[in-house]
């Protein structure tokens, strides 16, 4: 039984959080999910009371109300994905593994559902990674594909630099003057491997064909409109602007 007195959200003490829980579980709204994100993830800050309710979470991602499952996953899914940069390990997380495996069956159960709408399909994409593992992509595969953009750093000469995939074009850019620009070069669908093969035949499979499209130009190859030295994209996606 979990002493949510003990615990701590992002305004104090969580012995509030089971009463929300209980009002979303009764009759969920979406205002009440919005309380709940303010207090477990809080401008990416999460808390212990954040992991102390994926239990709970996880017992939501196994309902039948579509809205409530896809709730459930994302947040999860974004606190799993902040725990290392708010100074948790992997032993704080550890416990929770019988929660990450059920929310990853139901972040993949909702992929495949019919009419999944594009922005939901690519939150659930992220989540689904995050719960294996791969929490950097829990916000660098929305960033760039329901966003249409994301900041990279040119390895060669560590201008910055903005890859632009929307209504604009698709091209890389220097930050802060995109007059100065080269076309991206996706790559062929057939020469993708590992996770990229993964992910564009699991977008094509589920008829998510726009989506399938995005991401031959984020495992794609670019040219810095600066110095013109190429780089693969997705060695660049999430590296700080002032590593190099």
């Amino acid at each position: 039984m979990t002493d949510w007195s003990r615990l701590t959200h992002a305004y104090g003490p969580a012995d509030d959080i089971p009463a929300l829980l209980k009002q979303l579980g009764e009759q969920p709204r979406a205002e009440l999910w919005n309380d709940l994100w303010s207090a477990l993830c809080h401008q990416g800050g999460v808390y212990d009371a954040s992991f102390a309710a994926l239990p709970w979470l996880a017992g939501q991602a196994a309902g039948t109300d579509r809205e409530q499952v896809v709730n459930a996953v994302v947040l999860a899914a974004a606190i799993l994905a902040a725990a290392d940069d708010c100074g948790y390990t992997a032993e704080d997380t550890a416990p929770y593994a019988p929660e990450q495996d059920a929310l990853r069956a139901a972040a993949e159960q909702q992929l495949h559902a019919r009419r999944c709408p594009p922005l939901e399909y690519i939150y659930l994409m992220a989540a689904m990674l995050t719960f294996e593992g791969q929490t950097h992509w829990n916000e660098d595969l929305p960033a760039g594909l329901s966003d249409g953009e994301y900041e990279l750093t040119c390895p060669a000469c560590s201008a910055a630099l903005l890859m632009v995939l929307d209504e604009r074009g698709f091209y890389v850019a220097e930050a802060d003057d995109e007059g100065w620009s080269r076309p991206l070069r996706p790559i062929d669908a057939a020469r993708l491997e590992g996770l990229g093969r993964r992910l564009y035949d699991l977008a094509d499979g589920d008829g998510q064909h726009e989506i399938a499209t995005l991401l031959t130009f984020v495992f794609g190859e670019a040219d810095c409109p600066r110095c013109e030295a190429g780089f693969v994209v997705t060695e660049r996606i999430g590296v700080p602007i002032d590593e190099d």
